[in-house]
Order: C-alpha cells, then structure tokens, then sequence
C-alpha cells in the first residue's frame, strides 16, 4: 500500500508538470484500476487459486495506495 501511495505521489509531482501527459496517464491508471478490479471482485468461483491469486491481491493493496496517494494529493493542490 505505501508504494501505491509512493507512485501516486510520484505519478502527480513528475508527469504533472508539463500537463503534456496528464490524460495518457490518466487513461492507464483508470484502466489498470478498473481491470484489476475486474479480477478481483468476479465470482468466487471463478477465481484462479495460487499465485496469480496472490498477485492480484497485492496489486489490489497497491491500487488502495494509488487511490489514497491522489486524494492526499487533491488535499495539497486544494490548500
């Protein structure tokens, strides 16, 4: 989770400076965000067991991360 949160704050600070990139990365993060979230809340049966199952559950923790860094960083660009 805090490397999610370490990303998001990277994504923001570095690609946000020239504003040039903004809606490319926005596209792959929402992207790579609803398609995690695809496999992850699918039926229970159709889960796959083992290690892609664990991977995805991590990556699941790092999206949690993306998604508190950006809110933390909404907070900064507000004030």
């Amino acid at each position: 989770m805090l490397l999610g949160f370490y990303t998001a704050n990277a994504l923001a600070t570095v690609l946000g400076q020239t504003g040039d990139w903004d809606v490319f990365v926005a596209a792959i993060v929402v992207a790579t965000i609803e398609g995690i979230g695809m496999l992850m809340y699918r039926k229970p049966a159709s889960r796959p067991p083992g290690r892609f199952w664990s991977m995805i559950t991590m990556v699941n923790y790092w999206i949690a991360g993306v998604c508190l860094g950006f809110f933390v960083d909404a907070f900064k660009v507000g004030s």
